[in-house]
């Protein structure tokens, strides 16, 4: 399901993955979760498309989504590069992604994501 809204960029989670497949049900037992594998070092990180361009944030609240790269421009290869380096830190627990509504939000504004397209075939 994760495919159908995310293009994956980076990393090598599937434990952490795995962990959250196996939940019963996606309420409280989703939040405790989340804590318990923030503790252990899972960090996911997300490019967004904003107003300024392609910035780079953490993509849960457990870290308060905090910005960590501003590219300043809707070209995303300068923002790629920072998740590719980040993510090769520690690729068992680190992962980056972007929603594909991102992408297709850019190209519709006439820029091209193609460095981000690859890694959706990849897939």
């Amino acid at each position: 399901m994760k495919a159908k809204y995310f293009i994956q960029l980076a990393g090598q989670c599937d434990s952490f993955h795995a962990e959250f497949d196996s939940l019963p049900d996606r309420g409280e037992s989703l939040c405790d979760l989340q804590v318990k594998q923030s503790a252990r070092g899972y960090r996911c990180v997300e490019l967004v498309l904003s107003i300024y361009g392609w910035t780079v944030r953490y993509n849960s609240g457990l870290q308060d989504r905090a910005i960590l790269y501003r590219s300043g421009t809707k070209n995303p290869a300068k923002a790629l590069d920072y998740v590719l380096e980040y993510v090769r830190f520690d690729p068992t627990h680190r992962e980056a992604n972007v929603r594909i509504s991102s992408v297709e939000r850019c190209e519709k504004q006439g820029y091209d994501c193609q460095c981000l397209r690859d890694y959706q075939q990849a897939i």
